[in-house]
């Protein structure tokens, strides 16, 4: 599998911060898991393996740009999905 890491961060460091929240992006094809950023909580840490298991990607994004997401998740048992 590919990985592209677009954090500061290990693979290893990003599995041991706390989970926020995990779905699917139909757009983007990918399985989303969303982690709280360690040291910024206006960011968080999305894990993303698309859903032919080709690639990761690892990314550090504002946390305001997944309120629906995680508006969803919190009324979903952690779950959402976008298209």
């Amino acid at each position: 599998m590919e990985v592209i890491n677009r954090t500061e961060f290990s693979i290893s460091q990003i599995e041991k911060m706390a989970f926020m929240a995990a779905g699917e992006n139909n757009w983007r094809k990918r399985t989303i898991v969303l982690r709280e950023h360690p040291s910024d909580a206006d960011l968080l840490v999305s894990d993303g393996i698309t859903f032919d298991g080709s690639m990761q990607v690892l990314c550090t994004e504002k946390r305001s740009e997944w309120d629906r997401e995680l508006e969803q998740a919190g009324h979903n048992k952690n779950r959402f999905v976008t298209n």
